[in-house]
């Protein structure tokens, strides 16, 4: 499987569909089992910030410089699951708020280290 330019949606369909049935790669790129996604389907800032992460998740990216966005990403996902959340409403204190502005911080900061890669850069994400 090769993923780039994530597209959460899209995959929830395959999904459902029974053309794609490898959950653990699903959780890998999304960070929640596509079962948990339909609750987020009208939420663009949460769509947003799941593409985000597979995007980069599937990137040819150093280990060591990718575990900052991993860990701002899993609390991001964390504190949306343990707050029973079903709409992103920013609030500057909110823990989701925080944790969602710190995952996008670490990943602009990776980006600043390692630009996008071209497409043939693509790897794939079983590994």
């Amino acid at each position: 499987m090769i993923a780039h330019g994530g597209d959460v949606l899209s995959d929830v369909k395959l999904y459902e569909r029974g053309i794609k049935f490898d959950d653990d790669v699903f959780i890998k790129l999304y960070g929640l089992p596509y079962t948990r996604v339909k609750v987020y389907e009208t939420d663009s800032i949460v769509l947003q910030t799941l593409n985000m992460h597979s995007t980069v998740i599937a990137e040819k990216r150093p280990a060591e410089d990718l575990a900052p966005v991993k860990a701002s990403f899993s609390r991001f996902i964390r504190n949306i699951q343990d707050g029973g959340y079903r709409r992103f409403v920013y609030m500057p204190n909110a823990p989701e708020t925080k944790a969602m502005e710190k995952f996008r911080s670490d990943h602009r900061e990776l980006l600043k280290k390692h630009p996008w890669p071209m497409p043939n850069e693509l790897v794939a994400v079983r590994e």
